[in-house]
């Protein structure tokens, strides 16, 4: 079945850079830069990007 790691990461909550700016304190701008800059990985659905909760949580030191 693989690694339960990437079944968790599945079905952690997707966020849009509207959604994630606010959580995070910041304008989407913002988000978005830093998807550019490669330090939020986003996941791109047809023209729209996500971002995963727990990716970012990651990134934070698990805040």
């Amino acid at each position: 079945m693989g690694d339960p790691g990437h079944h968790e990461a599945l079905l952690s909550p997707l966020l849009t850079a509207d959604d994630l700016a606010r959580w995070l304190g910041c304008v989407p701008a913002t988000v978005r830069s830093y998807a550019r800059e490669g330090l939020l990985k986003p996941i791109r659905l047809g023209s729209t990007i996500r971002f995963r909760l727990s990716d970012v949580s990651s990134l934070l030191g698990d805040v």
